[in-house]
């Protein structure tokens, strides 16, 4: 099984989320919209990591990031915040430990920064066999065709992100090599992308045990 991290396996509660990490700018006098705009272009570049982040704050022109000091201190409030907000979904670690349980390989298949994302998924401590780090949005389909190649197929592949199960479809694998499944997790910010293709449609990971059965 392929998996997804963000808004499928984990996701922030509390003041997590972007509102929370806004606010550790925002209490140091940066403008909600600037601190909103650097996110939003770290993000969708490469994915967001915490020295992107200033890197993009200081083409804005913030100086207050210039003192070393000051960015120690955000980067001890950001792992703060990342260790206190970030958890597993109540169905993830349940199915992936039931999955484990009769041997079917798990992997996580995730887009951004490959530190960021590792550390996160190492905060959460998900059941799993190996992790992939895709670079690049809607960019999975080589992971599936690795999988394929290591396990055999059909591979089970799911994300919250349906133009991420799309391009899997639009790199030419095909049902019955990858079987695609859209999880509509209620805080994902992607629940109104509209599929070009024919996913299946979960709530929780729990309705996918029969497939494994």
């Amino acid at each position: 099984m392929t998996i997804d991290f963000d808004n499928t396996l984990g996701h922030f509660i509390g003041q997590g989320g972007s509102k929370g990490f806004f606010s550790i700018f925002e209490k140091r006098g940066i403008p909600h919209e600037t601190v909103a705009r650097c996110y939003e272009s770290t993000k969708t570049a490469n994915g967001f990591s915490l020295d992107r982040f200033f890197d993009e704050l200081a083409l804005q022109g913030i100086a207050l990031l210039s003192h070393a000091v000051i960015r120690v201190e955000i980067q001890r409030e950001f792992e703060e915040w990342l260790c206190q907000s970030l958890v597993l979904y109540p169905d993830s670690a349940p199915t992936l430990t039931w999955l484990r349980t009769r041997h079917i390989p798990i992997c996580i298949i995730t887009f951004g920064d490959d530190a960021f994302q590792r550390r996160k998924i190492e905060l959460a401590h998900p059941p799993y066999d190996d992790i992939v780090v895709i670079p690049h949005l809607n960019s999975k389909a080589d992971a599936e065709r690795t999988m394929l190649a290591r396990f055999g197929g059909p591979v089970i592949f799911i994300d919250d992100k349906r133009s991420e199960l799309d391009a899997v479809r639009e790199a030419g694998l095909t049902e019955k090599e990858v079987r695609t499944f859209h999880i509509n997790r209620p805080d994902s910010p992607y629940q109104d992308q509209r599929a070009k293709w024919s996913h299946g449609e979960i709530q929780t990971l729990v309705e996918l045990l029969p497939e494994f059965a």
